[in-house]
């Protein structure tokens, strides 16, 4: 892999790290407010997302599958942030 191949992956890896713990962290100290919890949903959302545009753009230029696997673990922590704040409060 070259050197941008390479920096893309860990700039990819560490959105979706940070906007799961930014989540992680806005559900433990929100206790159910949903205010606070929207907060914190909506940035995650955003990180979520900005990550998978990244993903997608990445894919059609290095066409690896790599970047396919890590568009559906995107995907995948969308649904489930979303899942949560629909089951915990509507």
């Amino acid at each position: 892999m070259d050197q941008q191949l390479k920096r893309r992956l860990v700039v990819t890896l560490g959105g979706l790290l940070m906007s799961t713990l930014l989540f992680m962290f806005g559900i433990t100290i929100s206790h159910n407010n949903i205010i606070v919890d929207s907060i914190y949903y909506g940035i995650s959302l955003l990180l979520l997302i900005t990550t998978l545009l990244s993903c997608i753009k990445t894919y059609k230029q290095y066409k690896k599958i790599l970047f396919v696997f890590l568009i559906i673990v995107d995907i995948a922590f969308i649904l489930l942030t979303s899942i949560y704040m629909i089951n915990n409060h509507f």
